[in-house]
């Protein structure tokens, strides 16, 4: 293990600010987290886009409450853009001993223009944006990449490159090399193994600039992107939702969700839910004190029915009288 107790101390000024970007499904919460057990005693400050109408990832990040704040609605280089600035804004004013400021992008963000936030905003305290990383999923990466052009975007706007999941898919190592070589030859490339490469997000002096070929272009931002939206007051019943899961049209890139399932020890237990491609991974949390017992669950992709798994979800419900909270689906 890696001795971090001198790597991150307090900063004067600037303040260094880390972004972690990759798509839907390559890790980032999974980094992140790795990255706050490793430092955990210091002050580290958190900004999570969520594309989404409610923010998730506070029941995936494990954080106090007060070191997160959520950006809700869509995605940070466009919409959110503002509320970027105020975001950290609030962390700087809230915490004047803030050592770093990690910031999650959405999947679906081309990072150029989060950089160029960060360059000609003002904060209140002296900022650095000291690194980009992105993390590409080897298993799904070559598939996405042909509908989604973000990628391109994301591997090319980065600093550091870190390829997950590449025990999971090792047939695929040489074109995904290829490819990333191709795209960023520049940018050091490194697989997550059992420890993270954490001298890359603490010693890293990142430049600013904005290269030529990353101008951002709205009209190639991959917006097309359906999402679906569930809520319910009332619990899954665990062997339906799984049936549910097992069946997802390929469509589905990524889900994440908080499950209130009804099992049958009588106790009401909550998950988080976590989906990438074929693999999902479910965790038990406790509930918190006062806590509202509901699910909630996003699925994010492309060319599937929105209504037929929306109906199909609500027959996951516990009870013969379950009816769900109304979602909403619509293109993102």
């Amino acid at each position: 293990m890696r001795d971090t107790n001198n790597v991150v101390g307090p900063h004067e000024a600037p303040l260094p600010i880390t972004l972690v970007t990759g798509f839907l499904g390559s890790g980032k919460s999974t980094y992140i987290n790795r990255i706050l057990h490793a430092y955990s005693g210091h002050r580290i400050g958190l900004v999570v886009n969520e594309f989404g109408e409610v923010g998730l990832e506070s029941n995936i990040l494990e954080a106090s409450p007060d070191e997160i704040i959520e950006l809700s609605g869509g995605c940070m280089c466009c919409l959110l853009r503002k509320d970027l600035k105020n975001a950290v804004r609030r962390l700087v004013r809230h915490d004047s001993s803030l050592e770093r400021v990690v910031v999650e992008a959405s999947g679906l963000s081309d990072p150029v223009p989060v950089q160029q936030t960060f360059r000609n905003a003002r904060f209140g305290r002296s900022i650095q944006l000291e690194s980009v990383i992105c993390l590409v999923d080897q298993v799904n990466f070559l598939e996405h990449r042909v509908e989604y052009g973000v990628l391109d975007h994301q591997v090319r706007g980065a600093d550091f490159i870190l390829i997950t999941k590449s025990e999971q898919a090792p047939e695929s190592t040489v074109m995904v090399e290829k490819v990333l070589r191709e795209l960023a030859p520049q940018v050091p490339r490194y697989r997550v193994g059992e420890e993270p490469p954490l001298e890359l997000l603490v010693g890293t002096r990142a430049v600013l600039d904005v290269h030529e070929h990353d101008v951002h272009e709205h009209d190639r931002h991959e917006h097309d992107v359906q999402q679906l939206w569930f809520e319910s007051e009332y619990p899954f019943e665990p062997e339906r939702l799984k049936l549910f899961f097992d069946e997802l049209p390929q469509g589905i890139v990524r889900g994440k969700g908080v499950l209130y399932l009804d099992n049958k020890d009588g106790k009401k237990h909550k998950f988080v839910l976590q989906l990438s491609g074929g693999r999902r991974e479910l965790r038990a949390v406790p509930w918190k004190r006062r806590e509202k017992k509901s699910n909630v669950v996003l699925l994010l992709g492309k060319s599937f029915d929105g209504d037929v798994l929306r109906e199909r979800l609500g027959a996951c419900l516990s009870g013969l009288d379950a009816r769900p909270v109304e979602p909403s689906w619509e293109k993102a």
